[in-house]
């Protein structure tokens, strides 16, 4: 994990119980507000999910963001 954090990072730490269904292997931080599409073209594979905790985390960042 970065030493400092930004105002909508999201951290997915090893530890939470939602943690599994990210398909991520270690401690992990989502960049909101760095968030992109990407074609299913070019994607190699999926990780995972986000749900529960992680999806509301993200969510209300991005709420925040956007101002809504």
């Amino acid at each position: 994990l970065p030493a400092q954090l930004e105002k909508f990072d999201l951290i997915m730490r090893q530890v939470d119980t939602e943690f599994p269904i990210t398909g991520l292997r270690v401690d992990s931080v989502l960049k909101v507000n760095r968030m992109m599409t990407v074609a299913n073209t070019l994607m190699l594979r999926e990780l995972g999910t986000l749900s529960g905790e992680y999806l509301h985390g993200v969510e209300e960042r991005l709420r925040t963001l956007f101002q809504v």
